[in-house]
């Protein structure tokens, strides 16, 4: 797997110290994912959102160099209009799965990642006041699935990718927004909804089933 360069087209194979450098766009959506597999095993109390905030501002750090690889090559380049494009596996597209970034998407990237890291800083007091003690490393692991979806889906170049990215991010989200059945006092959350998938067709289907709540899962 390799980034390529659109106008002109260019390979960067990468070596020794630009090795993270050259698989910025698949390590932004790998990271926080392996995060939220990784986070149930942080214990209770404090640790899972120490892990999940450390996961978070990784994945920042990475958009911003990420912004200002595009943003470089761009003007190296001379021209507006750069794109990486990034293929996994040595699959070339359309057989393969390919990260395409451009200065509009990675700011995109940037926006995401950085309003995910925020609000994880600022999710302790609220997480510990309404999630029970035992049950915040499974919301923190579904916040960092959650996270993974949208910049999967900023980031993506294919359809098929789109689909895969949109589930995950719908499957995490249920639960996150759910309430738990003797907090009656939000009626604005949402509370026995269907969860809503695209199915193999593309089309919408809101008759799946209904996700279980925080309350109700258990690792």
């Amino acid at each position: 797997a390799g980034p390529a360069l659109s106008a002109p087209m260019w390979r960067n194979r990468g070596g020794g110290g630009e090795l993270m450098g050259v698989h910025l766009p698949v390590l932004i959506v790998v990271v926080p994912l392996l995060g939220a597999l990784l986070t149930p095993f942080m214990g209770r109390g404090k640790g899972p959102w120490l892990f999940a905030t450390l996961t978070t501002w990784c994945v920042f750090a990475m958009t911003i160099a990420l912004y200002i690889q595009v943003d470089n090559l761009s003007q190296r380049l001379g021209i507006q209009g750069a794109i990486v494009s990034y293929t996994m596996g040595n699959w070339k597209v359309p057989w393969g799965i390919e990260y395409r970034v451009d200065l509009l998407n990675s700011f995109i990237l940037l926006i995401i990642a950085m309003i995910s890291a925020v609000v994880t800083v600022y999710a302790r007091l609220s997480v510990a006041h309404d999630i029970p003690n035992d049950r915040t490393h499974i919301l923190y692991s579904l916040w960092l699935l959650f996270i993974t979806g949208l910049l999967g889906v900023a980031i993506t170049g294919d359809v098929f990718n789109v689909y895969v990215l949109v589930e995950i991010s719908s499957l995490s989200y249920r639960p996150i927004t759910s309430r738990f059945p003797d907090d009656l006092s939000r009626g604005s959350e949402i509370n026995g909804h269907p969860a809503v998938f695209l199915d193999r067709d593309g089309v919408i289907n809101d008759d799946v089933g209904y996700l279980k709540k925080i309350s109700q899962l258990s690792f």
